[in-house]
């Protein structure tokens, strides 16, 4: 299972020393950064590819990642308009997202309980998530629903059987 992690943003609603800032993926809780602590509990569940999406001060998360050094190698991309949101970081890995296989989507900024992991990788059926409605697994997405939500025809093809 692959997994992409977003982790370019600049974290402005954090109030850090001018100077001082650093990407929210570098923040520490306990023992270990967020960076860290998402390279752990991507292994437990067997997670053995992940694509990191940087963009602020994105050598400071490529060093923490290089001193993490984490097997199997992590793959980064870097999205120099990262100001521009998350979307587009996104859209930054497309490839990894449409190659096949499973994939994981989760940001680099969130501190989750790791209970949540198990479910979204054991599940037997897609995980969906629609424009105003709940995230459901195993349900397909309605026609007008899945048109707006992709761009394009052939994303529709590759994404939603």
């Amino acid at each position: 299972m692959r997994a992409i992690i977003p982790a370019a943003g600049m974290g402005l609603r954090l109030v850090q020393p001018e100077g001082q800032q650093k990407p929210k993926c570098l923040l520490r809780f306990g023992e270990s950064s967020l960076l860290e602590r998402h390279l752990q509990l991507m292994k437990t569940v067997g997670v053995d590819e992940i694509v990191f999406v940087l963009g602020f001060k994105h050598e400071q998360v490529e060093a923490e990642l290089a001193a993490i050094d984490w097997k199997p190698h992590t793959e980064v991309v870097v999205n120099r308009e990262f100001s521009l949101g998350s979307v587009l970081s996104v859209h930054t890995a497309a490839e990894a997202l449409t190659c096949g296989g499973d994939v994981l989507l989760m940001d680099a900024d969130v501190l989750y309980d790791e209970r949540i992991l198990d479910p979204l990788v054991a599940g037997t059926g897609p995980v969906t998530v629609t424009p105003g409605h709940a995230v459901t697994t195993g349900s397909k997405v309605d026609r007008r629903k899945r048109e707006s939500c992709y761009p394009s025809a052939a994303c529709r093809q590759t994404c939603v059987s």
